[in-house]
């Protein structure tokens, strides 16, 4: 009988990856916490990547290489997981702008080879979204080639369901699909008095910006009521047939773990609190 638990369920062990949803969040390795999805925007800036939220004068996370390998740290530790990183090139940088760092980081050894057919414990599935190609990267996989998402950066607290990017996608039923559920308002350029110094001169350069609503977040990435992580997983259930492969989130620790209980349940396992993996 295999004891082994794969990404923190024995369920998951006989599980397609295809048949499993996961939860991300964005720019930040939360892998301990039950993290499984990492989606990060990436600008160049001197000629070097980095992970930065709309503008790295806002809000820099460091280097993508950097950041990577903080990852694949944790994979080496953590042999019985698949971790699903999504690449967003925010400045359509060529895909060769990629290889060394994914190689430096260590990346290139854990990831999925489609054509290697079979994934198998301690990869990771990594998807860029624009100007991929797998004859030059072969597992750096074309996200639009294998998954589609809903609407992001809501201001509308449905939550739609239908399919957003890519914008003329007609195959949805079989392919992977990503539920984003981050909820945001629009940021006057006229309100800037909270603001810190750094960020009111990002404002005034451009028009009004789209912000986290960070009031609302615990009805957002609640089970269950209008506008939380459940309804949506459940109403794109309805919509589709299957419930999303990928509910990405923000500030998944400011609503006491709900949404892996979402996770668990869309799973159809049970929701156990305060599984860790190895630090």
């Amino acid at each position: 009988m295999n004891t082994q638990a794969f990404n923190q369920y024995l369920e998951y062990c006989n599980r397609s990856y295809g048949n499993t949803t996961y939860v991300g969040t964005h720019n930040s390795p939360f892998l301990n916490d039950g993290i499984r999805m990492l989606q990060g925007q990436t600008h160049k800036v001197n000629n070097t990547l980095y992970n930065c939220h709309t503008s790295c004068d806002l809000l820099n996370a460091g280097t993508v290489e950097d950041y990577l390998k903080i990852v694949i740290d944790w994979m080496h530790k953590n042999p019985f997981e698949v971790v699903t990183i999504l690449i967003g090139s925010s400045d359509f940088v060529d895909v060769d702008e990629f290889q060394a760092l994914l190689e430096n980081s260590g990346l290139s050894k854990f990831a999925y080879i489609p054509e290697n057919n079979t994934l198998t414990y301690n990869e990771a599935v990594v998807f860029v979204d624009y100007n991929a190609d797998e004859k030059k990267i072969p597992y750096l996989l074309d996200e639009f080639t294998y998954m589609w998402e809903t609407p992001f950066s809501q201001t509308d607290a449905d939550f739609p369901c239908n399919i957003d990017r890519p914008p003329d996608e007609t195959g949805g039923e079989r392919k992977l699909y990503m539920a984003n559920h981050n909820l945001v308002f629009l940021l006057s350029p006229l309100s800037h008095s909270s603001l810190s110094r750094p960020e009111r001169q990002f404002f005034n350069l451009r028009k009004p910006a789209l912000v986290p609503n960070t009031i609302e977040i615990n009805r957002t990435n609640g089970v269950e009521g209008f506008s939380s992580l459940g309804l949506q997983a459940n109403s794109c259930d309805a919509m589709w047939g299957r419930y999303p492969n990928f509910l990405l989130v923000d500030f998944y620790d400011s609503s006491n773990s709900s949404i892996f209980e979402v996770a668990a349940k869309v799973n159809n396992v049970t929701y156990c609190v305060g599984i860790v993996a190895e630090k």
